[in-house]
């Protein structure tokens, strides 16, 4: 018997767990094999994904494999705030449960569907479901976005500098306005999911809780255009 060719595969992904688990098996697999990963952000920004699929490259014994950093914000300026994202995961989640109920009385077995509504009163019920989902999800929506806005405002807020400072295991705003006419990022090493990247005039912001006291280097600039800021980020016990 002739075998089988593996597929080969350019995978565009936004490593966490649950792509980082799923490329390590397709590496495994004899079915396929993975040409080279693109990258793309995610519940973090493409730089930090980037660094994450090169340590998974690495982990899976295939340094070789080429890995590519994609776009830095999306073509038309609209990034979806990562609370929001998972809130929209779980909206998912909830409409393939209420979707599952619904089709529990159907018998799928050759020769037996049939349908379950028809004529309108069907087209009204479904109609019906459907604008129940769409008006759950924008007050879902809705209701994240306030309570996300409402911690951010509660919180301590450090601005982007040369020298800052936060206080251990406490929960802390750190955001960087960008007032120029390039993209600017800035991250702290040794520090994993901390960074931000901000668009020409964007003010980007992210929660941290670093719990281990101590002084960790920090790097502002613009991605790729070599003009990198060196600074500090001093953790107070």
């Amino acid at each position: 018997m002739a075998q089988t060719r593996p597929k080969r595969l350019i995978i565009d992904t936004d490593p966490g767990v649950d792509d980082s688990m799923a490329i390590l098996f397709a590496f495994r697999s004899p079915e396929v094999r993975i040409e080279g990963l693109t990258t793309i952000f995610g519940n973090v920004g493409v730089e930090q994904t980037t660094r994450n699929a090169l340590r998974l490259v690495e982990l899976a014994g295939h340094p070789e494999i080429p890995v590519a950093m994609g776009a830095l914000y999306p073509a038309f300026g609209v990034t979806l705030n990562p609370a929001l994202a998972a809130g929209a995961m779980a909206l998912s989640s909830v409409s393939v449960v209420t979707n599952s109920l619904r089709l529990r009385g159907v018998d799928v077995r050759p020769g037996q569907v049939t349908a379950m509504r028809t004529g309108m009163l069907g087209t009204l019920r479904d109609g019906a479901y459907l604008l129940a989902i769409g008006l759950l999800g924008l007050a879902l929506a809705g209701g994240v976005l306030a309570a996300d806005r409402a911690l951010d405002a509660a919180l301590p807020s450090v601005a982007v500098a040369d020298q800052m400072v936060v206080r251990a295991g406490q929960l802390t705003v750190i955001e960087m306005a960008n007032p120029t006419d390039r993209v600017r990022s800035w991250m702290a090493d040794g520090l994993p999911n901390v960074e931000l990247l901000a668009r020409p005039g964007q003010t980007a912001r992210i929660r941290v809780s670093v719990g281990q006291p101590g002084i960790y280097g920090t790097m502002l600039g613009s991605p790729g255009g070599g003009d990198a800021t060196p600074g500090f980020l001093t953790v107070v016990p």
